[in-house]
């Protein structure tokens, strides 16, 4: 569930200096984070390439929020007032 901050936790653990080097997993673990963190209210979509060239092969993998109310808590909650 917390794949992102224990794997950023690792990277600072092993000393690594080049952090751009493991971009592309970080970006992973931090999707893997936001789907464990919520059962309800997101769908996964997979897009196998873009409509407009579909002879290029271009996948992407997108997590997409269903429910408003999830996605304006962390808005409420930093503007109370």
């Amino acid at each position: 569930r917390f794949c992102y901050s224990r794997l950023n936790s690792l990277l600072k653990t092993l000393e690594v200096t080049d952090l751009d080097k493991y971009t592309p997993i970080q970006l992973v673990a931090n999707f893997c984070t936001l789907l464990a963190t919520y059962t309800e209210g997101f769908r996964v979509l997979m897009e196998p390439y873009d409509e407009r060239t579909p002879h290029i092969r271009d996948p992407k993998l997108l997590l997409c929020c269903v429910d408003a109310a999830i996605a304006i808590k962390p808005v409420f909650e930093r503007f109370r007032n």
